[in-house]
């Protein structure tokens, strides 16, 4: 619009409007980019948060804390489960040759023996469970950090699209009036100029 176009003030208007449309690209770049990537870290915790809820619902339930019911199927499914009856079958056969070698095979001795082995071998099925809700845990506040980051972006984005709005509002709000005064200063220029020079005195 050249020179017209600066003394109306379109030319700053529309310098106006291209500034503020390429900050609010950036700032639509960058928060789209960091949000895909919070989003990406968030579902990647996802797995170990439900396996360590899992985790503790079962020592939970071992633990009988559920209920007598839930206590009952929580043994139902470790004792078929094949790791654990290996396990225990593994100690069990140790336990015997031992008290085999001591001529101890039978008797109260033995018995004692069995149920240290069954319950050590529970224990350490208990400690695994604790161990995996545990897991779970440190996964849950990890996402739930990652979720107050997002949060965080989100508000921030928020933050600062609101502030280039103001800001852009105040920047056209300060440029409505420069063609008008531009022309009133031009009027005000003329005005002076067309009035007559005051004369003083004609010297005889």
């Amino acid at each position: 619009m050249g020179l017209l176009g600066s003394f109306l003030g379109k030319d700053q208007q529309r310098d106006l409007a291209s500034a503020n449309q390429q900050a609010n690209q950036y700032l639509d770049t960058g928060y789209n980019s960091a949000y895909g990537d919070y989003s990406t870290a968030i579902s990647g915790y996802d797995p170990y948060v439900q396996s360590g809820t899992k985790s503790q619902t079962t020592w939970d339930d071992l633990m009988g804390l559920n209920g007598t019911g839930a206590r009952d199927a929580a043994y139902g499914t470790l004792s078929t489960n094949p790791l654990f009856t290996g396990q225990l079958a593994t100690s069990s056969n140790a336990l015997a040759r031992t008290l085999n070698a001591q001529g101890a095979s039978g008797g109260g001795k033995a018995q004692l023996a069995g149920a240290r082995v069954l319950a050590e071998t529970g224990g350490n099925w208990l400690d695994r469970y604790a161990q995996g809700g545990q897991t779970g845990l440190s996964a849950t506040g990890a996402k739930s950090n990652a979720l107050m980051g997002r949060g965080e972006l989100s508000s921030s984005y928020a933050g600062a699209k609101a502030g280039n709005a103001v800001n852009y509002g105040n920047a056209l709000a300060a440029n409505r009036n420069t063609g008008i005064n531009n022309i009133l200063g031009v009027a005000g220029l003329a005005v002076n100029a067309m009035k007559p020079t005051p004369t003083f005195g004609k010297v005889t």
